[in-house]
C-alpha cells in the first residue's frame, strides 16, 4: 500500500498557501472586487490548495518513501555510486514536485484570466479529480 501523510501534517504544510489565498481573497474584496471574480478566486483557490498542492505533497512523500535507501554506509566505493544515485534521485523526486506546482499555477493563473464562472467550476472539479483517484472512497480518513 501507498503511505500517505496524515491530515494533520499536510494541514500544517498547507496552511502557508491556505493563509497567502486568504489574504488576498480579502485584498480582492476590500478593493471592490465583483462578487463573480471573488467567488472565481474561491474556486480556483480551493482547487490549487486542496486538488494540487495537497497531493503534490503526499506525492512526494510517496516518491521520497519509495526511493530511499535503507541502510547506506560511506566506507566502499560502491557506497559512492549509491551516494550519487540517491542524490539522484532525490534531485528527480524535487524535479517531480516542484513541476507539479508550476503546472498548478499556471492553470490557476489561466482561469483566473479567462475570468468565466464556468472554467473556474470546471477547474475545481477536474483538480478535486487527483485527489479522489489518490484516496478513492476513503477520503475521510
Amino acid at each position: 500500500p501507498s503511505p500517505h501523510l496524515s491530515w494533520t501534517y499536510v494541514a500544517f504544510m498547507v496552511s502557508s498557501a491556505v493563509s497567502y489565498r486568504l489574504e488576498l481573497l480579502l485584498s480582492i474584496s476590500r478593493a471592490g472586487a465583483d462578487a463573480d471574480v471573488l467567488l472565481i478566486y474561491v474556486l480556483v483557490s480551493a482547487g490549487l490548495v486542496f486538488g494540487w498542492l495537497w497531493p503534490s505533497f503526499n506525492g512526494l512523500f510517496f516518491l521520497c518513501d519509495k526511493t530511499c535507501t535503507i541502510c547506506t554506509t560511506r566506507s566502499s566505493s560502491i557506497s559512492s555510486k549509491t551516494w550519487l544515485l540517491d542524490w539522484g534521485k532525490t534531485f528527480v523526486v524535487a524535479i517531480v514536485f516542484a513541476g507539479s506546482l508550476i503546472v498548478a499555477e499556471a492553470l490557476s493563473i489561466f482561469v483566473l484570466q479567462s475570468q468565466n464562472l464556468w472554467i473556474g467550476i470546471g477547474y475545481l472539479a477536474t483538480s478535486l479529480l487527483l485527489p479522489y483517484y489518490i484516496w478513492g472512497r476513503r477520503v475521510c480518513c
